[in-house]
């Protein structure tokens, strides 16, 4: 026994600190314990064991309460109702001191060398202010303080370890994706392809990129005074909803018709889909088909993020400025009362006032402006507005009520009502975009349902060219 007692004694902390093998074991120690469900709760610095009342046993099925009961007098059973369900170590003596001097010396110098880690998370301070407090009211003693503080340091580095690995995650794919935009831009700059169209005969054009977010082409040779020469030809690609490869579209299907497309050069076609129309082109052979599918689709998911990035930030921006404004709120009953509006990320619309009323975005109508509401007839009835005030008066009306909002000045309430026009665009914008996923994974199921019947589903009309 006093063997076995020094072999334990040489794997514990020495004069000089703790190893790197204390703190990674410390550290997976506490992860094991904070993804225990069943077997043991577990709060930072206080334990809490509560024993399961079911067996686990080694190939990992679990042995319940009815077969316990059935097998109780069984060696088996009472071989492992004697092994211990918890053995998750308890951070308050995780680490044991030779000296305890020396060992709080060395916290401290472990501390104050990852002062700048342990500020960087949202935690670490916190807890250790818990522990100086838990300290000072004796609830936790000098050595397990020490282990406590050891453990939290080795949460920080853990944590700082996993941030860096995160960054340098993404900075590989940043570079993987410069890369990848560099070679479609090589792949569809000034290459030549035939486009065809609604009407006349398909002609040789070439693509082009601008900024790296709107698809050009070089139209046909016409008069200066055309009308048709006047149009600008591109397309956004963050406008584009598909990419589809082969005669998917009426545009290539009247193609086929009129003999303008030869069924064995259908292959080599490429259709951009997007709300109002297409464009359809015809590459050379099968492989630039391929470089010109991947290279665009690539650039339309990157305009897409952009273009939400953009907006987000444009939303955010308008979200926060609409809470710094303060308006005068008109009511039903009472006098108007001055209060400032917020909006948050999930388009609700609410203000400061005793009732906690709120109003979604997607449920504004339509913007008022000047005194056309009842609420604001009932103000000019009772004098508590007058008409000179109508040009820097709007309302928001709903189905069920108006909020009538009063600000400082005409140009103020034409900032609001911009921007509650952008922000209601925006919502109907992912409204209609969630209706349209859910109806093309309806469409997808029902073809594959046609399919499997033996009844192949016929391709439905595709948006004009």
């Amino acid at each position: 026994m006093a063997s076995g007692q020094r072999r334990t004694n040489k794997t514990r902390t020495t004069l000089n600190g703790f190893s790197d093998e204390e703190v990674t074991n410390a550290t997976a120690a506490m992860v094991r314990s904070s993804s225990s469900s069943a077997r043991s709760s577990f709060v930072f610095g206080w334990r809490d064991t509560e024993v399961a009342t079911t067996t686990w046993l080694d190939d990992g099925s679990i042995v319940g309460d009815e077969f316990r009961e059935s097998e109780r007098e069984t060696p088996v059973t009472v071989f492992l109702s004697s092994i211990p369900h918890d053995l998750i170590p308890d951070i308050r003596i995780v680490c044991y001191p030779s000296t305890l001097r020396n060992a709080r010396r060395y916290i401290r110098q472990l501390i104050h060398f990852h002062a700048f880690e342990i500020r960087s998370t949202k935690w670490a301070a916190y807890f250790l202010l818990l522990i100086h407090r838990a300290r000072q009211t004796r609830k936790v003693r000098s050595v397990e303080a020490v282990s406590l503080r050891w453990v939290l340091c080795a949460y920080v580095r853990h944590e700082v370890a996993s941030r860096n690995r995160q960054k340098r995650t993404q900075e590989k794919d940043l570079h993987r994706k410069m890369t990848e935009y560099r070679v479609a831009m090589q792949c569809i700059c000034g290459t030549s392809v035939i486009k065809y169209g609604r009407k006349g005969k398909p002609h040789a054009t070439h693509l082009m990129i601008d900024n790296g977010d709107t698809l050009r082409w070089t139209s046909k040779m016409l008069t200066g005074t055309s009308t048709r020469a006047k149009k600008n030809k591109s397309i956004p690609l963050a406008a584009i909803l598909d990419i589809r490869a082969g005669p998917t579209t009426d545009v290539l299907h009247k193609a086929v018709q009129k003999g303008t497309l030869r069924l064995q050069d259908a292959k080599f076609t490429l259709s951009l889909i997007t709300a109002k129309r297409t464009f359809d082109i015809k590459a050379r052979n099968a492989a630039e088909r391929e470089f010109l599918h991947r290279s665009l689709r690539f650039l339309v998911s990157l305009a897409r993020d952009h273009e939400k990035q953009i907006a987000q930030q444009v939303e955010l921006s308008i979200m926060k400025r609409i809470e710094t404004l303060t308006i005068w709120k008109h009511g039903r009953k009472g006098r108007p009362h001055k209060t400032r509006l917020y909006v948050n990320r999930f388009g609700e619309v609410s203000w400061q006032g005793r009732t906690g009323d709120t109003i979604q975005l997607e449920d504004i109508r339509k913007i008022e402006l000047g005194h056309r509401t009842a609420v604001f007839q009932r103000s000019r009835e009772h004098g508590l507005t007058s008409v000179n005030h109508a040009t820097r008066c709007f309302s928001l009306v709903t189905r069920i009520r108006t909020l009538d909002i009063e600000t400082e000045d005409e140009q103020q309430r034409d900032w609001f009502v911009v921007a509650f026009r952008y922000l209601m665009d925006k919502v109907h914008e992912k409204t209609a975009a969630l209706k349209r996923e859910k109806a093309e994974k309806q469409l997808k199921l029902l073809q594959e349902l046609c399919h499997a019947n033996g009844n192949p589903h016929q391709l439905l009309p595709a948006p004009h060219a």
